[in-house]
């Protein structure tokens, strides 16, 4: 707030009404909220010079009667405000609460766009904010779950405000007292039809998936917004009108989202297989090593195992070896499809691209499995969720690395990789290349759809022969002459307007652009010794 601002709200503050205590301890600072039940003010304690937040009910207002404060009392979460305080007369209450640092998640979304796997990750922490509040006795359910009630700090962990209109369940209740919550993201229930329970955030965590998502709170439309089919099917179950057919907790929304309930079936099956093997050791007592190698080996990701056991020919119930998996030397994944070899692969590949078909996204967020394949040349995982790939620092013999559309912006693990020629990383968060140089062998790159805005993104990359960077936001081809064996590049797409340092690379044999790039590229006929393609 302004000091203009501030001075005009503290000339129309009416200290009369607000506790004598309160204002003697707290210096106010900015008005956050106000409407006709009171105000939600940032105030600093004058002593500690702490931040806090305040929220002041009107006495006569029906919140005053079920403030905050009472539920706040007994919670103690990270993702929750921690209660501080109350402070009353008899025309006001004020309840203060922990300052949170970030910004809601409407102001952060209006600022930049959140990726896929971003947004599963606020849901993901969401839900486990919510089991915490539902597994209160009694529970407590929020009822008000909406963006501007999310706070997210800069290592996006969130926070769940505005315990207002929250209340604990009660089961003599047949529906609730008082109808509240903002419309949309509010469940049916809250406007009379019954009382709410768990239930009820359930609804609106499904809607707030959906806006995350696609901006859109139009539930009805989920099957049209949301071409992800694993995912439109949990925000529709989440957001169904009926309670009993959303999904009975949190936990159940979490594991649908993460693919935490499939690990879990797997884990159960790998224990029960322990479990006779166990019984089996017992009885007859085993001698050699194999039994140590069977249960020593652990896969985190199932699709990863799906992935190893069809290269190797081997079905879910077939005991898996150290020897197994050193003869692995690809792995290929595409969304949720696991192939044993690179003509499957491209199978699903191709569908997509060019007959329509879907992709249903991956649920793989940890590489650390492939530690197992010590031997490992190649791997193609895409449409997943990863964003950390230092997993693959140590494997030195890969030579294709593709990753294309996973949230993925640190490649800097790949550096030093002795083998690597070919890494493409088309749709990921990449915007810079320059840690790569340390890759001798890297001769084609494929960083299209990326952030990559220049060249110089890949100074250093002297070895390249084949680049691509097309649907990218390029606009410069800084230092493109420093690579001078280069022989194809892809440049449809961009926001190339200059294409002249392309006339620096002597070996540069086929440019790709597109037809909007047409006057750049007349402006080099008759200068050019490459051909030029139209996409």
């Amino acid at each position: 707030m302004t000091d203009a601002l501030l001075a005009e709200f503290l000339a129309s503050f009416d200290d009369s009404q607000y506790p004598s205590d309160f204002l003697e301890k707290y210096e106010l600072l900015e008005c956050l909220a106000n409407n006709e039940i009171g105000e939600t003010l940032l105030i600093k304690d004058k002593q500690t010079g702490e931040y806090f937040v305040a929220k002041c009910y009107i006495e006569e207002s029906y919140l005053s009667k079920s403030p905050e404060g009472e539920v706040l009392k007994v919670l103690d979460h990270q993702g929750v405000p921690r209660y501080v305080g109350e402070y009353k007369n008899e025309k006001m209450l004020c309840v203060v609460r922990s300052f949170t640092e970030g910004k809601p998640l409407d102001r952060l979304v209006r600022e930049k766009a959140l990726s896929q796997s971003q947004s599963i990750q606020i849901a993901a922490q969401l839900c486990e904010i919510l089991t915490y509040l539902h597994n209160q006795n009694p529970p407590v359910i929020h009822r008000d779950i909406k963006p501007q009630n999310i706070i997210a700090d800069e290592d996006g962990k969130i926070t769940l405000i505005d315990f207002g209109i929250s209340r604990t369940f009660n089961e003599s209740s047949r529906e609730d007292t008082v109808c509240f919550g903002t419309r949309k993201y509010a469940a049916p229930e809250q406007y009379g039809f019954s009382q709410t329970d768990s239930r009820a955030d359930i609804f609106s965590l499904g809607v707030l998936l959906l806006w995350l998502l696609t901006g859109s709170v139009e539930i009805q439309d989920v099957s049209k917004l949301i071409p992800n089919r694993r995912l439109a099917k949990i925000i529709a179950k989440c957001s169904a009108f009926a309670p009993n057919d959303r999904y009975k907790n949190a936990i159940q929304v979490r594991d649908a989202l993460t693919g935490r309930s499939k690990r879990r079936k797997i884990i159960a099956m790998v224990v029960a297989v322990l479990l006779i093997i166990s019984a089996a050791a017992f009885l007859f007592r085993p001698s050699g090593s194999l039994y140590q190698q069977i249960t020593g080996i652990r896969f985190k990701e199932p699709l990863i195992e799906q992935a190893v056991r069809l290269t190797l020919d081997k079905t879910d119930n077939e005991q898996l070896t150290e020897q197994d998996l050193d003869s692995i030397e690809s792995i290929f994944i595409f969304g949720d499809k696991a192939a044993g070899d690179a003509d499957t692969f491209n199978i699903y590949a191709n569908d997509f691209v060019y007959n329509g078909g879907n992709v249903l996204q991956g649920d793989i967020t940890d590489l650390s499995d492939l530690k197992k394949l010590k031997n490992l040349r190649s791997i193609s995982i895409d449409y997943q969720m990863i964003m950390d790939v230092s997993p693959l620092a140590g494997l030195s013999k890969l030579e294709s690395v593709d990753l294309r559309h996973n949230p993925v912006e640190d490649i800097s693990p790949l550096s030093g990789m002795p083998s690597l020629t070919n890494l493409c990383l088309f749709g990921t968060n990449v915007s810079d290349l320059t840690s790569l140089s340390t890759c001798p062998r890297l001769t084609m790159v494929d960083v299209g759809g990326t952030l990559v805005t220049s060249t110089s993104a890949f100074d250093g990359l002297n070895a390249m022969q084949s680049l691509v960077i097309r649907k990218a936001p390029l606009q410069s081809l800084e230092n493109i002459e420093s690579h001078e064996m280069l022989k194809t590049m892809y440049l449809s797409e961009t926001q190339l307007l200059d294409l002249s340092p392309l006339l620096q690379l002597p070996n540069l044999q086929t440019v790709e652009v597109s037809q909007d790039m047409q006057s750049a590229v007349e402006s080099l006929e008759g200068q050019n010794e490459f051909e030029f393609v139209y996409q």
